[in-house]
């Protein structure tokens, strides 16, 4: 999905927002359409994200101020928040279908935002003459900043804004520890839509400001149950069903962010449910419990408390625990609920930890009970963190981090591509060892085989795996449209053969065949440090790769190219299977230097040369 794709999404339902409520006054007087689609776009942010009381459009009239004089304001509204007041002022800005891929002026919008705010924080700002509704919201505001309350002030933007672009560079305009800031571009309101909506996640609700990883949260202890203190920060306490209900329905599936399987779609779960509503009192002996970790517990350690605050959660073990519980409690009945109350505990293990890498060993050491692939601990790296969002920026691909976090998505529809697959095509197509990308996939993310690392290091760039994934998948297409066709006609079958089995090997053929395009391409391009010998054993370099112009080509699907150089790879390898010897023809790690060998010894790449110009200049033409 890309970014038009979900332009079209919100941009519908803003529609629909905008017929529902058509006979509100402040749509019946907004007659210019740009006014009437923000108008919209705010109601539309609020539908998505409002989960307190304010849920309704006759509740949100007397907060929003949209409209004439509002001071870079649409909305101002007040929020209690553990116990503590916060004032929100949000404004929203709309943008065109042909505006909203363009990063251009947003800084400036949103200097400009900010200093409106700024000026308000500071008193500095006259009365509207014309906005009675922000008139008393800004009062009110006054009041709050004032008494030292928190304030925050978000910008909610139907527009891509520039990756680098940083709230932090703006803290010139907010000089104040209880003032923060945050923007909402249609990228992070893209993984919103695809948590909410592909992965079954329940998400961070903006308007309530609560973070289950950063925040300060209150966990409620079984009332007849003891803190215990362990050795080198670890706590032992017990939950009851309605504490661990409670917990999930405040922050979700966003519990779970650091545990390395899958919560979501899980086979057991269905039976600890059901042994959760029919066996509440036995269902302490029936399960492990739960761990999770945590920055900071506060000093709250008397016997029997019946609360306990810390810094950031996260359930590292025993998610299938909370799921089942918090379903069972959900499907229940009050009197059904009250028994599970009673009988149902489990009890938690809280480690502090605020060391990233002790931290990765605790995960990893508290699930070994099952078989987790060494890709499930590299799910949270920042590294596939960081891809994911630049692969959801510039590309239409959803880049899968989680095993199975996708399970039940089309995934060709969704265009959703695996890390491993990715990583695959990247050995096979950057680092040139089709080999291992063929036959041992899964040592790619061991700790073991140091391959992760030659991948996802500081170095990788996000076209390179996109690059590799894409030509892969090409030919893949290719090999599978040859399978299907072989049964009616003898040549293709005949081709089949020597092809079913080397789809990594002309993808890692296609690479070379790109780098020797065009030298001037390659000159502008990053070294990937790959070497290979030519006819005259002499240490070539072929690394250099024509990023940008293989990206662009793929993301237009513009593939004439690709078309010709494929057939270059068909004809090194049949060279190849009538040579070899092997009836193993890809089995081995010599296998590719033989390829190689015929390779350089063939005038196939200048014949694609010549080829590949007068098909750019084809296209070129259209």
């Amino acid at each position: 999905m890309n970014n038009l794709d979900f332009y079209d999404i919100v941009d519908s339902e803003i529609d629909t927002l905008l017929d529902k409520y058509s006979e509100e006054e402040t749509l019946k007087n907004m007659n210019e359409i740009n006014s009437r689609k923000s108008y919209g776009f705010l109601l539309w942010f609020l539908e998505n994200n409002l989960k307190n009381e304010i849920t309704q459009i006759n509740k949100w009239k007397p907060y929003i101020v949209d409209g004439d004089d509002d001071n870079s304001c649409d909305l101002i509204f007040s929020n209690k928040e553990k116990d503590e007041e916060v004032f929100y002022i949000v404004q929203a800005k709309w943008f065109s279908r042909k505006n909203c891929s363009e990063s251009n002026g947003m800084t400036n919008i949103y200097k400009s935002c900010l200093t409106d705010f700024n000026m308000m924080i500071k008193h500095q700002k006259a009365e509207s003459p014309n906005n009675k509704k922000f008139n008393d919201m800004y009062k009110k505001l006054q009041q709050h900043v004032d008494n030292n309350g928190r304030v925050r002030f978000l910008l909610v933007a139907l527009c891509v804004t520039d990756k680098d672009f940083r709230i932090q560079e703006l803290d010139e305009y907010i000089h104040s520890p209880l003032v923060d800031t945050q923007i909402f571009d249609i990228i992070s309101m893209k993984n919103t839509y695809i948590d909410c909506n592909m992965r079954g996640y329940v998400t961070d609700n903006p308007l309530e400001n609560i973070d289950p990883i950063n925040g300060k949260i209150t966990i409620s202890i079984r009332k007849n149950g003891d803190l215990v203190v362990k050795p080198d920060n670890t706590f032992i306490f017990l939950l009851g069903a309605d504490h661990v209900f409670e917990l999930y329905e405040k922050f979700g599936t966003r519990l779970f962010l650091k545990n390395v399987r899958n919560p979501l779609t899980v086979s057991v779960n269905q039976r600890m449910e059901e042994s959760a509503s029919n066996e509440p009192g036995n269902f302490f002996g029936f399960n492990n419990g739960i761990t999770a970790i945590t920055k900071k517990v506060y000093p709250y350690y008397e016997k029997n408390s019946k609360k306990i605050s810390v810094s950031g959660i996260q359930i590292i073990n025993g998610a299938q625990t909370v799921k089942s519980i918090v379903e069972a409690y959900k499907n229940s009945s009050k009197k059904k609920r009250k028994e599970m109350a009673e009988k149902l505990i489990i009890s938690m293990k809280l480690i502090v930890v605020d060391d990233p890498r002790l931290e990765q060993d605790i995960i990893q050491f508290t699930n070994t009970q099952t078989p987790i692939e060494p890709r499930d601990y590299h799910s949270n790296d920042i590294i596939q963190r960081d891809i994911y969002y630049d692969l959801l920026r510039n590309t239409d691909v959803i880049y899968e981090r989680e095993r199975g976090e996708f399970e039940k998505i089309d995934r060709e529809a969704s265009r959703i591509v695996t890390n491993e697959d990715m990583a695959q095509a990247y050995v096979a197509f950057c680092l040139q060892n089709p080999h291992l990308a063929r036959t041992a996939p899964g040592t790619i993310f061991s700790s073991d085989a140091n391959v992760y690392d030659k991948i996802f290091n500081d170095n990788l760039d996000y076209r390179d795996l996109y690059n590799a994934y894409g030509v892969y998948s090409f030919v893949d297409k290719k090999i599978t449209k040859m399978k299907n066709a072989k049964k009616d006609n003898s040549v293709i079958d005949k081709q089949y053969k020597y092809l079913k089995d080397a789809r990594y090997y002309i993808t890692a053929l296609i690479k070379l065949v790109y780098s020797d395009y065009d030298p001037e391409f390659n000159a502008e391009y990053e070294k990937t440090n790959t070497k290979h010998i030519n006819k005259n054993e002499e240490v070539v370099d072929k690394g250099l790769m024509a990023r940008s112009f293989l990206f662009n080509k793929l993301k237009s699907h513009t593939q004439g190219t690709l078309d010709k150089a494929f057939s270059v790879a068909c004809e090194v390898l049949k060279k190849y299977s009538d040579i070899s010897k092997s009836s193993n023809l890809y089995g081995s790690k010599n296998a590719y230097n033989n390829i190689l060998e015929i390779y350089y010894n063939s005038d196939a790449d200048v014949e694609f040369v010549d080829d590949i110009e007068k098909d750019d200049l084809d296209e070129g033409e259209e």
